[in-house]
């Protein structure tokens, strides 16, 4: 179980008093639909109005469609995903994470509440040519804030990249995408084992190990992989330092990681023991902090708590 209460009489922290000062949709009275934020196999998110008149969004998932859209295999353990998602995001609680106000499930869909954020993902914001690139160092502290919360309580992300990344209204950072977030237990959590998508770009190798169940080409991977890393083929907390280290670099170049290349070369080139590249004109700094996040061995990957001394980011204020 995750330990994320306040200890009796303990003040509340400062997420805590911002989550107690805002309003509280009602779940219960429902809600109406104002616009579509993003549709995927089954999942459809919304902006939304709940019954009381709080904006929210709400993350809509019809297990029929989803049954429909998906193999049978991803079918059931995305139902277990969203089990996992719901509980952690149950106990989390922090000002640089998208507030979770709850859920409500049938035998037909599940509905899961969140808090709403003007604003946009800093993917987006590059995409419109409007991102401020000296902003990068205050924005690494405050995801580096959020990791270091995520992992001191056991919960790696397993999906960062700038896409779920918020901005709000002020510009400070807002980390969304726990889809795919997993408790550790015993110090370990268990590889993704999904088909090559776009996450692909980010993940550490570590979380790209296939599957024992699959072919022999996928053993042959393996064996790649555990050259690369011969102290054990498991993802953890230093899973989510590599991933940072590529949402840095899509920050400073506004464009995803091996973006020259298909998914399966982006991976090739991970097997085969290549880092994305980082362009020298950028800041020694920011150089450096990439590739003090890109290490392949995870036992050679700071923590969190380390790279927040890191020079890169030590002077950043909000």
């Amino acid at each position: 179980m995750l330990g994320f209460m306040r200890e009796k009489g303990a003040p509340p922290s400062e997420a805590e008093a911002e989550a107690e000062a805002k309003p509280r949709p009602s779940i219960e009275g429902g809600w109406s639909k104002v616009r579509t934020i993003a549709t995927s196999s089954g999942t459809h998110v919304y902006e939304a109005l709940s019954s009381n008149g709080v904006t929210v969004v709400v993350k809509h998932v019809s297990f029929p469609s989803l049954k429909y859209c998906v193999a049978p295999r991803w079918y059931d353990e995305r139902k277990i995903e969203l089990q996992i998602e719901i509980s952690i995001l149950s106990r989390l609680q922090h000002k640089h994470i998208v507030g979770y106000w709850g859920w409500y499930k049938t035998e037909e869909m599940v509905d899961i509440w969140y808090e709403y954020i003007n604003g946009n993902s800093i993917k987006e914001v590059y995409l419109e040519g409007k991102f401020n690139r000296s902003n990068i160092p205050v924005y690494t502290r405050q995801i580096l804030e959020v990791l270091k919360y995520l992992h001191k309580n056991n919960v790696i992300h397993r999906d960062l990249s700038c896409s779920n990344i918020l901005l709000d209204e002020n510009g400070v950072v807002k980390l969304a995408g726990f889809h795919f977030a997993q408790q550790i237990e015993g110090e370990k959590a268990v590889p993704r084992d999904k088909e090559p998508e776009e996450w692909v770009r980010w993940a550490a190798p570590e979380i790209l190990i296939p599957s024992e169940a699959h072919s022999e080409p996928a053993s042959e991977v393996w064996r790649c992989l555990h050259k690369l890393i011969p102290e054990g083929l498991h993802c953890g907390p230093a899973s989510d330092i590599w991933s940072l280290g590529c949402t840095v670099l899509e920050m400073a170049t506004a464009s995803v990681p091996y973006s020259n290349m298909s998914l399966w070369d982006a991976v090739g080139e991970v097997f085969e023991g290549k880092l994305p590249m980082v362009p020298e004109e950028l800041p020694n700094d920011c150089r450096d902090f990439i590739k003090t996040c890109l290490q392949f061995k995870p036992s050679n990957r700071l923590t969190a708590a380390q790279l927040l001394c890191h020079p890169f980011i030590a002077h950043a204020k909000d």
